[in-house]
C-alpha cells in the first residue's frame, strides 16, 4: 500500500505528517512537541499519527511516538482505541491488513503496557472493523502467518499470566490491598511477642510461688540455716531468676 499523503493544519503539523512518513525520529520527536497535534488529530485523509503509521508499516516511527506518549497513558490509550471513520479500523486492524509484522508488535507491546493484565490489548484485539473482521481475522487474510503467529503468541502469554496472577493472588492486590495485609501481619507478629511475654511471666509467677512455698517449709525444718540448707535456697533463687 503506498503511504498515504500527510497534511492537516499548518506548517509544523505538516512536518510531524512527513516526518512520520519518511520515519525521520528528529523530526517525529519536534513535531509532537510543537505542532500541537493531539492523540486523535487527524490529516486531510481522516487518518490519526498512529493510523497512518500503522497502515503503512512505520515501524520506526510508530515507536518513536509510543515513547513519547509512554507516560501519557490516558492519550496513549487514544492513541491505540481511535478508529478510522470508513473502515472502523483501529492502528491493530491497519497493521495486520497490511502484515506489518514490526509495526504489529511495537502496538503489541504499547497495548500490553496500558495496564497489568492486559485487559486492554485483549479488547483491541477482540473489536471488529465495520465488515466484522477483527485484527487476527485480517492478519490470516492477509496471508502473513507473522502477524498471526505474533497475536497468537501475545494472547497465550496474556492467558498464562492472568492464571498466575489468580493462583498467586498477591501480584493483583492493590497497594492499599498490600498495606493492609502488612499491618495485619504486623500485628500478628506483635501479639505472638506479646503471648510469649506473657506466657514467660506466668512461668516466672509459678516459679516464684513454688519458691515461696519451698521456703515456708524450709523455715520450719530444724537447722534450716545450716550450709546445706542455705546452698539449697541459692540453687532455687538462681532457678527462680531464669
Amino acid at each position: 500500500m503506498p503511504p498515504k499523503k500527510g497534511g492537516g493544519g499548518g506548517p509544523k503539523k505538516g512536518e510531524l505528517w512527513e516526518g512520520i512518513l519518511i520515519q525521520k525520529l528528529s523530526q517525529v520527536r519536534a513535531g509532537l512537541a510543537g505542532s500541537g497535534v493531539l492523540p486523535a488529530t487527524r490529516n486531510n485523509d481522516g487518518y490519526t499519527t498512529f493510523h497512518v503509521a500503522s497502515m503503512n508499516g512505520l515501524d520506526k516511527s510508530l515507536a518513536e511516538m509510543v515513547r513519547w506518549y509512554e507516560r501519557r497513558d490516558r492519550e496513549l490509550r487514544i492513541c491505540l482505541e481511535v478508529c478510522d471513520e470508513d473502515m472502523g479500523r483501529s492502528p491493530l486492524h491497519m497493521a495486520c491488513a497490511g502484515g506489518h509484522t514490526a509495526t504489529l508488535k511495537v502496538l503489541l507491546d504499547a497495548c500490553g503496557s496500558i495496564d497489568r493484565n492486559n485487559s486492554f490489548a485483549n479488547t483491541q484485539l477482540a473489536r471488529k472493523d465495520s465488515n466484522g473482521k477483527t485484527p487476527l481475522a485480517l492478519a490470516i487474510a492477509s496471508k502473513k502467518q507473522a502477524c498471526v503467529d505474533l497475536i497468537e503468541e501475545f494472547t497465550h502469554v496474556s492467558s498464562e499470566e492472568e492464571g498466575g496472577a489468580e493462583e498467586g493472588g498477591a501480584e493483583e492486590l492493590t497497594s492499599t490491598q498490600l498495606n493492609k495485609l502488612k499491618k495485619l501481619a504486623l500485628i500478628e507478629k506483635e501479639t505472638g511477642v506479646r503471648r510469649s511475654l506473657l506466657s514467660h511471666s506466668l512461668l516466672r509467677a509459678e516459679r516464684f510461688a513454688s519458691f515461696v512455698i519451698s521456703l515456708a517449709v524450709l523455715r520450719r525444718l530444724p537447722g534450716f540455716w545450716d550450709e546445706a540448707w542455705y546452698r539449697t535456697l541459692c540453687a532455687m533463687s538462681l532457678e527462680f531468676s531464669r
